[in-house]
């Protein structure tokens, strides 16, 4: 398996940058809703409880 293939090179860069957000966020995790961090959609940003609880899932789903 050449290391210069395409076809092996972006599924396994995609994966590791995957999971070392993955690790990022489980040890720096979004605590207060903000726009530049975290997981961001019109339903997480409305309170606080659906932020907390989707955030906690969207990091799980990040790690394999």
């Amino acid at each position: 398996m050449p290391v210069d293939n395409p076809l092996f090179l972006i599924p396994a860069s995609s994966g590791t940058i995957f999971v070392l957000l993955g690790l990022i966020m489980l040890k720096f995790p979004p605590k207060t809703i903000n726009p530049i961090y975290g997981y961001k959609t019109g339903s997480s940003m409305k309170n606080q409880e659906r932020w907390d609880l989707r955030s906690n899932r969207h990091i799980k789903q990040l790690m394999p």
